[in-house]
């Protein structure tokens, strides 16, 4: 399970002008998501667990900025 977030901070220039700042973090926290254990009886691996879950993402930090007038 991920846990993401979002800061957003706005400016304003004049008054039909504003610019944002934007910081995200994806999986804010960096935990690992397991993937599920081998269940192949006659494997010497079975019941563990050997890679991590489909799509898992590590730690992603995104920055932005925007203009608006």
């Amino acid at each position: 399970m991920n846990q993401d977030l979002s800061l957003v901070k706005y400016f304003s220039v004049t008054e039909r002008a504003r610019f944002s700042l934007r910081a995200e973090a994806f999986n804010v926290f960096n935990h690992t998501n397991l993937g599920d254990p081998n269940s192949t009886v006659t494997d010497p691996n079975a019941g563990q667990i050997t890679g991590l879950a489909p799509n898992f993402q590590m730690r992603r930090l995104q920055f932005g900025f925007r203009m608006d007038f």
